[in-house]
């Protein structure tokens, strides 16, 4: 059973996919991501010292944030080493109240500090993505559709005029400051009542997906999602059915799209109208704006990894494919299914639509979504979209490629 939540038109924003150029670097843009303009780090790898001003409390905390980018994107930190000519000085500064750090790459040293009064997790994930060209989401061009700002407020946060804002908004980033307050405004949907890191301490899946884009990660991180209106031949041909096909014979792929919730979940991306179907409390709704669809590219199988559909008994959450979550509860999260439905005239279709989950539940035991015809109907039998590393396929490879360098 899906979470109960009102049923309204969905509001969805987009905008068109650009290719910007920036100091002599290309920049390959981001869907899911406020970006500012400036150098990235090489291979995604960041190199970093920690200052003698963190304490042994303070290095746990930034070895959490590390293991957040590590487990849901491709990206390093490391150690410094003698050889290492830039790197980012982790530090402590009492002087300042939140944190201070130098965006994107600049070159040799930089500097990344945290207030003495907010030395928690989330604060040194969201520093760290500075480092990495990411901006805050609270600041991107298009915010006024999604925030009402508060006109008592002394200060507004200005937009950031040089940043590429592109995908769904997400309330959930890290980089999107507490609602309600005068940093980030009011929520224009009046079920999102918590943001950013009252939502949770960690990446949302927006800012991972947006990452993943941003440094061209491989492997389980190589999915792409893709803006429908403006789907390339490429875009095209990296979109997968699985061999899954409705009875009008069209193959199904998978998009997601924001609803009037504020959550985003999956539905059935409809090409002709460059459309996402959705079901939401058997409720079907079509979104025709911002709408993304998902990618593979470099196919199916590739760098020792998989993209495949599993039953959902086979399916583990640490390998399923997360679409987002529902905005108005943190614990619960959104996930890709595939089904073959029984129609209410009798006869039945292919389709795919979104599977809920709540944390600290196993597996896939909930009844996903399907949006068919114009109704949505529930599914207890499904598929789960998943990506899985073959270990020994890496192995052989390390293998391999030290025999190479020997």
């Amino acid at each position: 059973m899906s979470p109960q939540h009102r049923r309204t038109k969905p509001f969805i924003s987009g905008y068109v996919l650009q290719i910007v150029i920036v100091n002599l670097f290309f920049y390959h843009v981001s869907h899911s991501l406020n970006i500012s303009p400036g150098e990235r780090w090489p291979n995604g790898v960041v190199k970093y010292k920690l200052h003698d001003s963190l304490t042994l409390k303070d290095m746990e905390t930034m070895k959490s944030a590390f293991s957040d980018y590590h487990t849901k994107t491709c990206i390093r930190f490391l150690p410094w080493q003698e050889k290492d000519v830039d790197f980012i000085s982790l530090e402590i500064n009492v002087n300042i109240s939140y944190y201070s750090g130098q965006t994107c790459k600049t070159g040799g040293y930089q500097y990344a500090r945290i207030g003495e009064k907010n030395r928690e997790l989330a604060y040194f994930i969201e520093l760290l993505g500075l480092a990495l060209c990411l901006d805050h989401e609270h600041k991107r061009i298009d915010r006024d559709e999604f925030l009402g700002l508060h006109e008592n407020c002394e200060t507004i946060p200005t937009k950031s005029a040089l940043s590429i804002p592109r995908g769904i908004y997400d309330y959930r980033s890290q980089w999107h400051w507490t609602c309600s307050s005068c940093k980030s405004g009011q929520p224009k949907f009046s079920n999102v009542t918590i943001c950013g890191q009252t939502v949770n301490s960690g990446l949302s899946v927006l800012d991972a997906d947006g990452i993943n884009d941003l440094y061209n990660c491989q492997g389980c991180h190589r999915h792409r999602w893709r803006p429908a209106e403006s789907l390339t031949h490429a875009d095209k041909a990296n979109m997968y059915s699985f061999g899954i096909f409705a009875n009008d014979g069209t193959p199904i792929y998978p998009c997601r799209a924001m609803v009037a919730t504020g959550s985003v979940i999956a539905g059935r991306f409809v090409e002709s109208t460059k459309s996402c179907r959705i079901s939401e409390d058997l409720a079907q709704y079509e979104a025709t704006k911002n709408v993304e669809v998902l990618t593979i590219p470099g196919g199916l199988v590739k760098d020792c990894s998989e993209y495949k559909l599993e039953n959902k008994g086979d399916a583990t959450l640490i390998n399923a494919i997360q679409v987002s979550g529902w905005n108005s509860n943190y614990k619960w999260k959104s996930y890709i299914a595939y089904a073959t439905v029984n129609m209410t005239d009798g006869g039945n279709d292919n389709s795919v639509g979104n599977v809920w989950k709540e944390d600290g539940e196993n597996g896939f035991d909930r009844s996903a979504e399907m949006p068919v015809g114009s109704v949505g109907l529930r599914a207890t039998e499904y598929k789960v979209l998943t990506c899985s590393r073959d270990t020994t396929c890496m192995l052989n490879e390390l293998y391999d490629n030290r025999r190479r360098c020997n």
